[in-house]
């Protein structure tokens, strides 16, 4: 019996050590896939790690190529600079249009029509002088210039005693207007330019006083 009880103590301890075993064997394997996996993990991690740095690096590389070629094209490509030529202002070469006082020809003669007078014959005798319509009005006498080569056509004197042409025109002498012009006259009628010879700002009438 004794023998029996022993022989069975012995066979429990033997079944109690191979469990035991079994569960040191069974621990270390799973401590062991643990830290395997705890090294896989590592491995990914430093791997994904690695990748993105790489990525990094390579984006800011191309950044830096980019910004490279950018600069070089901005600096590259020339300043076009736009020369506005001057514009050459031409001058007319047309010559300003004198404006002179017009002149009548014996075709356009017509007799002149009496109108008032300004001044009578007499009163005009007496002042010597006269001042209208921008000139100085004086007068002289054919008893003292006969005016023999004034070439007055219908040369006469009228009632008043001035010496009229055919066509009733007042005989002038002027310096400053050409011989054949008529213009008004503050004497009731108009005269006509025949001698010259007076001042540049006078008219001269020919009377027979």
């Amino acid at each position: 019996m004794r023998v029996a009880k022993i022989k069975g103590l012995i066979c429990l301890v033997a079944v109690l050590a191979v469990i035991s075993t079994t569960v040191i064997i069974a621990t270390d394997s799973e401590i062991e896939q643990s830290e395997n996996q705890s090294k896989e993990s590592t491995v990914i991690v430093t791997t994904q790690l690695t990748t993105e740095v790489a990525t990094t690096k390579k984006v800011e590389e191309t950044t830096e190529e980019i910004t490279e070629v950018t600069t070089e094209q901005v600096t590259e490509k020339p300043t076009e600079v736009t020369t506005v030529k001057p514009t050459t202002t031409v001058k007319p070469t047309t010559k300003p249009v004198e404006t002179t006082k017009p002149k009548e020809t014996e075709a356009q003669i017509e007799k002149s029509e009496t109108s008032e007078a300004l001044y009578s014959a007499s009163k005009f005798m007496n002042m010597g002088v006269v001042y209208w319509n921008g000139w100085r009005w004086t007068w002289y006498s054919e008893r003292v210039l006969p005016g023999s080569g004034l070439n007055i056509p219908g040369r006469h004197a009228d009632s008043s005693g001035y010496i009229c042409d055919g066509n009733d025109y007042i005989c002038l002498s002027s310096s400053s207007l050409s011989k054949g012009t008529v213009i008004a006259t503050p004497f009731g009628k108009s005269g006509k330019v025949y001698d010259t010879g007076c001042a540049s700002d006078t008219i001269d009438i020919y009377v027979n006083w």
